[in-house]
């Protein structure tokens, strides 16, 4: 061997690996190219379907008509009058407010909805059969009144479900509204059951912690 001439050398495990691997720049270098034209596609995609395409990722949501709804026309506020409006009326028991909602929908031409009982999911599906209270929250107005601070939360229960029902009467008569135009009457609305739970408690019916756990269902529900 010459003095000039460098020994030979060996090629190792590391050597054979990055002649055989593309460099790792090339490879990072192809990544925002990808990404980019999927970007594009998204921009394109968005552009064909209109303005009022968007992805909501926040509980905020601007939501606007697309083209479905604007070739079919918004059917709902045509039909609206100056009372096309919903109107509750409260008070205590045997008060008279029943006659009182009737007579105002007759009056101006409304619909009349009467309160909302624990029978009343069973009053507007079916045959209007109703159920035993094994299949209305399984309470009833007959024991609340004879025994109120029953220990097993009975009057929890029943203050639940009226609420519960109260909601569903509300959504109805929303629907009747927004599709007939009609304004609509209703005796006692699911913000009464703020006076019932206040009152309740205050008479020991049920327990502050029944009491918190409504007042979080109300807030997100109403």
């Amino acid at each position: 061997m010459l003095p000039s001439e460098s020994p030979p050398c060996r090629a190792g495990p590391d050597a054979v690996r990055s002649r055989r691997l593309p460099p790792r720049r090339d490879v990072i270098s192809e990544r925002p190219q990808r990404s980019s034209s999927v970007g594009a596609a998204m921009s394109l995609w968005r552009a064909r379907l209109g303005p009022a395409a968007s992805v909501h990722v926040s509980s905020q949501r601007p939501l606007q008509y697309g083209w479905l709804a604007y070739m079919l026309g918004e059917r709902a506020s045509k039909k609206f009058s100056e009372y096309s409006k919903i109107f509750t009326v409260d008070g205590n028991l045997s008060s008279g407010k029943g006659k009182l909602a009737q007579h105002i929908a007759d009056k101006l031409g409304m619909k009349y909805f009467p309160e909302a009982d624990i029978h009343y999911q069973d009053r507007i599906t079916g045959d209007g059969t109703l159920l035993d209270e094994r299949f209305n929250g399984f309470c009833n107005l007959e024991r609340f009144y004879n025994d109120p601070k029953c220990p097993d939360g009975h009057s929890y229960r029943l203050q639940a479900w009226l609420f519960g029902n109260r909601v569903l009467q509300y959504s109805d008569a929303l629907e009747h509204l927004l599709t007939t135009g009609q304004g609509v009457v209703l005796e006692r609305s699911p913000y009464s059951d703020f006076v019932f739970l206040d009152a309740m408690f205050k008479e020991g019916y049920i327990h502050k912690r029944c009491k918190l756990l409504a007042r979080k269902r109300e807030v997100i529900l109403l």
